[in-house]
């Protein structure tokens, strides 16, 4: 089975548009394990992660997948149980049918995912979705979270959507980010961002104490060997959520290149 290449159509933003953005290329469901195939209107009792009797949360259609496979999301907004928080530990490839355009990960005011893998021989794609209305506080002294946190190995989004999330830290030394990974080792981890639009992302950054120093705040964190490319982050909020002026930036650790940053707003 071989899915044909997509285009979006044009998208509206204050003072933005962007017409026939290419998001996927053809591709060969051969060239995966296993295929399962979810869809809002779908059943975890009875559903066989089938096209026709597909799952109907993500977290089900993760579970039941070995490493290797294909996971199809039907058009629809995944919310609830089952599409919040979502724990991935194997190598998995979720593609969405139709593009971000038509599918949306709902997370509901809580964490998006959590994803572990053993080291960066083993990948995680994610093509195709958007993600919205996440949210995370976080208090760790001298530490650091993320609203997606890739605690090991190698990952890639593409085509993705993230809008109307939300990060905010509760103690000044805290450091938070939208996109991150738990290690700053490039031997255990590794992030690409591809071709994806951030847009109407709050940050609450860490704050600052003099002489001391303090946290801070980022859309993506990542080590040096990762990259995030062709992306536009335009109309995000960062401020400091505790005393101070702590660090507040669009990408650290890796490299950012070929970017469109505008509108962003920083108080």
């Amino acid at each position: 089975m071989v899915f044909p290449t997509l285009l979006i159509p044009k998208i509206r933003l204050p003072g933005f548009a962007c017409t026939g953005m290419v998001l996927f290329c053809c591709f060969k469901i051969s060239a995966f394990g296993a295929t399962n195939w979810v869809s809002p209107s779908g059943n975890n009792t009875t559903g066989n992660g089938t096209a026709t009797n597909p799952y109907a949360t993500l977290q089900k259609a993760i579970d039941v997948s070995a490493h290797g496979d294909l996971i199809i999301l039907k058009s629809g907004n995944y919310a609830g149980v089952g599409n919040q928080n979502l724990t991935i530990n194997k190598a998995l490839t979720l593609w969405s049918e139709a593009g971000p355009g038509s599918t949306t990960v709902n997370a509901g005011r809580q964490r998006i995912l959590t994803s572990t893998l053993s080291g960066t021989n083993q990948s995680l794609i994610i093509r195709g979705l958007t993600f919205t209305n996440g949210y995370l506080e976080f208090n760790g002294d001298w530490n650091h979270d993320s609203l997606i946190r890739l605690n090991a190995g190698s990952f890639e989004f593409r085509d993705c959507v993230f809008r109307q999330n939300e990060v905010k830290a509760t103690y000044v030394t805290s450091n938070l980010w939208l996109v991150g990974t738990a290690s700053g080792d490039a031997n255990l981890a590794r992030v690409t961002i591809r071709n994806s639009l951030f847009h109407n992302n709050t940050m609450g950054c860490g704050g600052w104490v003099n002489s001391i120093g303090g946290g801070g705040g980022a859309i993506f964190w990542a080590p040096g060997n990762s990259l995030m490319e062709r992306c536009t982050v335009i109309g995000n909020s960062f401020y400091s959520s505790t005393s101070g002026n702590g660090s507040r930036y669009i990408a650290g650790g890796g490299r950012a290149d070929s970017m469109i940053v505008w509108s962003n707003n920083l108080s």
